[in-house]
């Protein structure tokens, strides 16, 4: 019996008998209101009368493995941390030490969060929702190029079925509301060299969850939102739980069990930047031209300005109108 099972019976928002609690846990009273006084010196308001049983009247804005656990339909092993430089390095470290399959990790803080193209990732302690997912998918890597495409939908379900917000997504791992950024996605991979088969995959999104406007560092204020700017506050539990629910559904036993074609569909509805002007930006130049579709492997086809056309799968793609491009 644990914190998480008693949770999960009291986050229903009614009045749960201790009898109930003991009959569908299979433990003693005394057990009970021990887990009970844990949980209020964790800062759970819990409500107790006689007769009626005990009520969550109020929960700390918890991101524990225990709180997590309780919302989530589908069984993950949690990590949650206080603080940690990456949790995308923390489950990269986990994996070469033999993490199984579903492992997340959950921070409440990261000292040095990472963005895409080497870029740092704002990370303030209990203003966001910092996680990463390890999986160990039986694929070649060659198989798995949709995975930040896939994850992208997860998280724009999520934030819908949690938070009740509707978002986009700029191709290919911002997910934004109102034109600024709300979340940002670092999938990261380690294949086998002799035979491409992937050792392990870790997805990471970052949601900012709290944040006001003047918290983002001045540079971004323009750029960037949160579930507050946006009010649509949400416990950061429940929208871990509803993440890793999504996820969940996507995969199973070591495969992605997802129809394609249906998830190419959603991700072209929910992609902001087809139809617009955009700059490829590479190491080589910047080619400007319209984003005109998506190609099977979700890669961005662009017509460029010249006429010519090409699938991009890789390179920073800017989007006029977002993020200070004009």
């Amino acid at each position: 019996m644990s914190k998480e099972a008693i949770l999960k019976e009291l986050i229903r928002g009614e009045y749960v008998s201790g009898s109930a609690l003991c009959r569908s846990l299979g433990v003693s009273r005394a057990a009970i209101w021990k887990q009970i006084e844990a949980l209020r010196a964790e800062g759970f308001e819990i409500e107790s009368r006689t007769n009626r049983g005990y009520l969550l009247k109020s929960a700390p804005d918890s991101i524990s493995a225990a709180m997590v656990g309780a919302y989530a339909a589908s069984r993950w092993n949690i990590i949650s941390l206080y603080s940690v430089d990456s949790t995308n390095n923390y489950a990269k470290m986990l994996a070469e030490q033999g993490a199984a399959d579903m492992t997340v990790v959950i921070s409440d803080e990261q000292t040095g969060g990472k963005g895409r193209l080497g870029r740092s990732f704002v990370s303030r302690k209990g203003y966001g929702m910092y996680f990463s997912a390890l999986l160990r998918p039986k694929n070649s890597a060659g198989d798995v190029q949709f995975v930040t495409s896939l994850a992208a939908i997860a998280v724009c379900r999520a934030l819908k079925k949690a938070a009740g917000l509707d978002t986009s997504i700029k191709w290919t791992n911002d997910i934004v509301c109102g034109g600024r950024k709300l979340c940002g996605i670092l999938t990261e991979m380690s294949v086998e060299a002799e035979n491409g088969h992937i050792q392990y995959i870790v997805i990471g999104p970052g949601i900012n969850v709290s944040y006001a406007q003047d918290d983002f560092p001045e540079e971004l204020r323009d750029r960037c939102t949160s579930l507050r700017m946006e009010n649509h506050m949400v416990p950061r539990a429940k929208l871990a739980a509803a993440l890793l629910d999504e996820l969940a559904g996507m995969y199973s036993d070591g495969k992605f069990t997802v129809d394609l074609e249906q998830c190419h569909r959603e991700y072209s509805a929910l992609c902001m930047t087809l139809g617009r002007e955009v700059s490829v930006v590479r190491p080589s130049g910047v080619r400007h031209g319209r984003a005109t579709g998506l190609a099977p492997d979700f890669g961005l086809i662009v017509e460029y300005d010249d006429g010519s056309t090409e699938t991009v799968s890789s390179g920073e793609v800017s989007v006029r109108g977002m993020y200070g491009y004009v």
